[in-house]
């Protein structure tokens, strides 16, 4: 909530999980938030995402996948291995689109 670049990319993040829906049941949308689900809740219903939002994970975003910049998309395949780390949307897209062509 308190990270102006992420919700700045919101609207294009909405726009590359509207572009995915055919691929639903391979890529999944998630955000990870230090807020709370209570704060997120109230936040979320003035500014749309269109992520699945986990709150209350500011230790597993530093601890477990070492997040330390803001924004950062992670992107993983269906093993769970982490393919790439990008900080902008403009660098997600591509990473995005060459991780389904590996898949197809």
């Amino acid at each position: 909530m308190s990270c102006v670049a992420c919700v700045n990319e919101f609207p294009e993040l909405n726009r590359l999980v509207e572009q995915n829906k055919p691929y639903k049941d391979d890529i999944v949308f998630i955000s990870f938030a230090f807020d709370s689900k209570e704060r997120l809740k109230s936040f979320l219903s003035e500014k749309k995402l269109d992520y699945l939002v986990i709150p209350d994970a500011e230790d597993f975003i530093s601890d477990a996948l070492h997040v330390d910049t803001y924004p950062t998309h992670i992107l993983f395949d269906k093993k769970g291995k982490v393919v790439t780390y990008v900080n902008d949307v403009h660098d997600l897209i591509p990473a995005l689109e060459k991780l389904k062509n590996k898949v197809n």
